[in-house]
């Protein structure tokens, strides 16, 4: 038994550590998104002027 404990505490970190990966990937594509979107209006304003 006392060897199943640190396993699973071994495998609960490393689930946790995909999460976080998984969760800081989705992120930062949703805000590049969102960044690029004005980023090719501006220019377009200022040519228009």
């Amino acid at each position: 038994m006392p060897d199943i404990i640190p396993m699973m505490v071994v495998f609960g970190f490393l689930a946790a550590a995909l999460l976080l990966r998984v969760a800081a990937g989705a992120q930062p594509n949703r805000v590049r998104v969102r960044a690029g979107r004005p980023g090719f209006s501006v220019p377009r304003a200022m040519m228009d002027e």
